[in-house]
């Protein structure tokens, strides 16, 4: 549970950069890889925010 703290708390500290959750991902040739394949609910995927 405190891993879970820390983590929103960084997310909030770096204005800059949104995550996006995503419970798969598709490589390059198509393949799908699954985030429960590797004990995870979700993989977390860094994206610059949008400066306005």
């Amino acid at each position: 549970m405190n891993n879970d703290v820390k983590l929103s708390q960084t997310e909030r500290d770096n204005s800059s950069v949104t995550y996006v959750y995503t419970a798969y991902i598709t490589t390059r040739n198509g393949r799908r890889i699954y985030a429960k394949a590797y004990g995870l609910n979700a993989f977390r995927i860094a994206v610059q925010a949008d400066k306005q």
